[in-house]
């Protein structure tokens, strides 16, 4: 594994960490009060990938831990990049359920200009709320409401 980001769930349980050697998120348990079956131990592995392999950038996980949103770029470098969809529980204490959605799928219409759509997501950012999802793509001039 080669990991490139982390991040901590919004309850401290879990970390997931971004395995760019391997196109996944992997969850990490680190909730002191689990069994050390669990305790310290990779939980659940998924991969990120779209009709390629797809290397990930960035996690950003809602603030009630439901699901956990990871921006990746085609692994060969050619292509367009997206956004993939991770639900919590689905393995023990992990994040599964891979959904993908291509960036050619995903466009943010400015209140004025063109609208930009979505093509090598570098970071990506949930709103306090967790009903926005704010990503930052270098082909755009401003973050891209996803």
């Amino acid at each position: 594994p080669h990991f490139s980001t982390a991040v901590m769930t919004p309850n401290g349980d879990s970390l997931l960490l971004a395995d760019t050697a391997n196109s996944a998120v992997e969850t990490v348990d680190v909730a002191p009060s689990d069994s050390s079956t669990y305790y310290g131990h990779v939980v659940s592995a998924v991969a990120v990938n779209g009709a390629t392999a797809m290397t990930p950038n960035s996690i950003t996980i809602l603030p009630d831990g439901s699901f956990a949103y990871v921006s990746s770029v085609p692994t060969s470098g050619t292509g367009v990049g997206g956004i993939t969809a991770l639900t919590a529980g689905v393995s023990t204490a992990g994040y599964g359920a891979p959904r993908f959605y291509s960036g050619t799928g995903l466009a943010d219409t400015p209140p004025s200009g063109a609208a930009h759509t979505l093509v090598s997501p570098s970071e990506v950012a949930a709103s306090s709320n967790g009903q926005v999802l704010w990503t930052l793509d270098p082909t755009s001039s401003l973050p891209l409401k996803t």
